[in-house]
């Protein structure tokens, strides 16, 4: 297991299946212990730090097998650690759900991307990420803008040195939506070739301004995917205000089923780079 946030999804998923088959309801088990019902949903959604006790008092709880108990047990000291990464630097700029959403972005093997309002931030510059920064409502972020450009320019640097499978589209309208002057946006562009041309993993699909189907992308979404196949998949639409994680596996299928949907609207590769280069060669200063 390479991260304890990864551990802790895993491990919230193994006690919710091993609470379901012992056949208790959340405020059944919870009642157990004399803990709120919250206690068991925040373990089992990996929204808290589980201590390695209360896995074991659960585990026998639950009449867990002792095979599967050690290895639970296990994983729960690797959930339990406090991590080190160098998100937690940046407390002031980026939020607990957005630390463990960076936390599962660095573990993932497979990241699928639907861009429809700005670049993604995986992929901007440092100045343009200055300036979503500087017209976003959120006064917080305003406040705190040169610590979320420099998390942002730190994230991309840690995922990109190893990146993931990376595909992501792009809708016309964040190509050219232009975060203050037309250099920025100018040179905005000119990195996403850049970053396409020197980054095997990385595919960029522009879906045009009049698709061939009238599908409508009405926001971003993310979708993660982990080499580790007992660690699920989750996805994160972005709203105004932050973001949205989504768990449910019928859910989970819907936003794939669109992205695949929508990827086959787009422009093929070549023919996307060759559009944003044309983006680039018209943006007036």
């Amino acid at each position: 297991m390479s991260s304890p946030m990864a551990a802790r999804r895993r491990l919230g998923v193994e006690l919710r299946r091993m609470r379901e088959t012992a056949g208790f309801s959340g405020e059944q088990a919870a009642a157990g212990f004399g803990w709120s019902q919250a206690k068991i949903s925040r373990m089992e959604s990996a929204v808290t730090r589980p201590t390695v006790r209360d896995v074991r008092d659960l585990l026998e709880f639950y009449q867990a097998d002792p095979v599967l108990r050690d290895e639970l047990l296990t994983l729960a000291a690797v959930a339990a650690t406090r991590s080190s990464a160098w998100w937690n630097d940046y407390a002031g700029a980026i939020s607990v759900r957005s630390r463990q959403r960076i936390a599962l972005e660095a573990d993932a093997s497979t990241i699928l991307h639907l861009a429809v309002s700005v670049i993604p931030g995986l992929l901007q510059t440092a100045e343009y990420a200055r300036e979503i920064f500087s017209c976003t409502g959120v006064e917080e972020t305003r406040r705190n803008i040169d610590l979320g450009v420099a998390a942002r320019a730190t994230r991309k640097e840690f995922v990109m040195r190893q990146p993931p499978n990376f595909p992501v589209v792009i809708t016309d309208g964040a190509l050219r939506w232009r975060p203050g002057s037309g250099e920025v946006q100018r040179n905005q562009l000119r990195s996403l070739l850049e970053e396409a041309a020197t980054t095997p993993t990385l595919s960029i699909r522009v879906l045009p301004q009049y698709p061939r189907d009238g599908m409508l992308p009405l926001s971003d979404f993310m979708i993660y995917k982990f080499a580790d196949p007992d660690v699920p998949v989750v996805a994160y639409v972005e709203t105004p205000t932050g973001h949205t994680e989504i768990e449910k596996r019928t859910d989970i299928e819907f936003y794939e089923d669109s992205f695949n949907a929508l990827l086959n609207l787009t422009l093929a590769e070549d023919e996307s780079l060759e559009y944003i280069q044309e983006l680039v060669d018209n943006i007036e200063r």
